[in-house]
């Protein structure tokens, strides 16, 4: 079970798990990003980085936006 955390930069964010703290951490760092940069740099697969940007996304969260779309790299950002 996922507790509630604290990032990088203080923002408490309830019941989130430790991967995707990490990937918020990194979006807090600089920006936008790709999921391929998110997967190199955090070690993790490209299904579970897009998983954990695509939980970003929405809510309850909804701390990062997206853009791209089909056909086109999709990047990421935080709001």
């Amino acid at each position: 079970m996922a507790a509630d955390v604290t990032t990088a930069v203080g923002l408490h964010l309830p019941a989130v798990g430790t991967g995707i703290r990490r990937v918020y951490d990194l979006l807090l760092r600089g920006g936008p990003v790709t999921v391929e940069h998110v997967a190199r740099t955090l070690n993790m697969s490209q299904g579970t980085a897009r998983s954990h940007l695509n939980r970003l996304r929405t809510s309850p969260y909804e701390l990062v936006d997206a853009s791209g779309g089909r056909g086109k790299i999709t990047t990421y950002l935080i709001r």
